[in-house]
């Protein structure tokens, strides 16, 4: 990588396997900034059930693009809107001297900054905000999938989730193209510098248990009450055990099917990362301990 480009590190891994610490143990070694990279904790309504960084590991070392979006109006965050704000951040960083240090596991952030983004035209916000609100509206909602189901047969988006059902909807209502067309375009180069990247890849078994205490933790921790508390009941809100707690809290299922349903899904969904991860982008270094090295 000695070619003049400037440096910065990618940390990866699924859910659970000590990400967090490895970026704050590096930010302070190496005079870096965190810069999130996680698609559920760029919102700010639910920081334990996100598994976000405690105001402790914020005062420890600078964090970035962390609670920036609000579930509750209605906003919203794509690849292409995370892809911008991380190049300024990550031009500011460059600029005060310090090493841009993104952190998360969600794979389609990374991939589009590393290998760029489809050119998919601006959408106004208007057209974001219109959509947006009529997916809360459960006819609408059917309608705008069956519409999008017609435009894109090929389209594999579940109608709820909302996030990229979102991000499908706008795309085509304003450029009367689906997201299909789009992804096969040339794509566009993001930022012009090199990563080393970094993967954490825990042992199965561990990463499983340590995926089970940490979703009895945000129990303790108060994840009931930022469910409890998030007003835009008629919205479906795309983070693992959002639902199962709302059931929980309305009498549903009882306490310990909660918890459980939580620890499955998040070990589902660890398992789909790591493939991910592994199919998708080139690691410079594995990392297989559960614990990450302190520096």
């Amino acid at each position: 990588m000695n070619n003049g480009k400037p440096k910065g590190i990618i940390l990866l891994g699924p859910t659970a396997s000590g990400k967090s610490r490895l970026a704050i143990n590096m930010a302070q070694e190496f005079n870096g900034v965190i810069i999130n990279a996680d698609s559920m904790q760029v919102y700010r309504n639910f920081p334990i059930l996100s598994a976000s960084p405690s105001s402790k590991d914020f005062e420890d070392c600078p964090h970035q693009l962390y609670g920036i979006f609000d579930l509750e109006k209605n906003e919203s965050c794509s690849v292409s809107t995370w892809v911008a704000l991380a190049k300024d951040v990550i031009e500011k960083t460059l600029r005060q001297r310090k090493l841009p240090i993104l952190v998360g596991g969600t794979g389609f952030y990374i991939k589009g900054l590393l290998e760029g983004l489809s050119p998919i035209p601006p959408i106004p916000n208007t057209l974001r905000k219109a959509v947006s609100k009529a997916l809360q509206n459960q006819p609408q909602r059917d309608a705008l999938y069956k519409h999008l189901q017609k435009a894109d047969p090929a389209s594999k988006i579940h109608i709820g989730d909302t996030q990229r059902l979102t991000r499908a909807l706008e795309v085509l209502i304003q450029t009367q193209k689906p997201l299909s067309f789009w992804n096969k375009q040339p794509q566009k180069p993001c930022i012009d510098m090199d990563f080393c990247i970094v993967t954490l890849m825990p042992q199965r078994e561990k990463l499983y248990e340590t995926i089970n205490l940490r979703a009895e933790d945000m129990i303790k921790q108060g994840a009931l009450d930022e469910v409890n508390r998030f007003h835009n009941k008629t919205m479906k809100v795309p983070i693992i055990g959002y639902q199962d707690i709302q059931d929980y809290l309305e009498g549903k299922i009882p306490h310990d099917a909660m918890v459980e349903k939580i620890q499955q899904k998040t070990r589902n969904y660890a398992k789909r990362q790591v493939t991910w991860i592994r199919h998708q982008i080139q690691s410079h270094l594995v990392i297989e301990s559960q614990k990450a090295p302190l520096f």
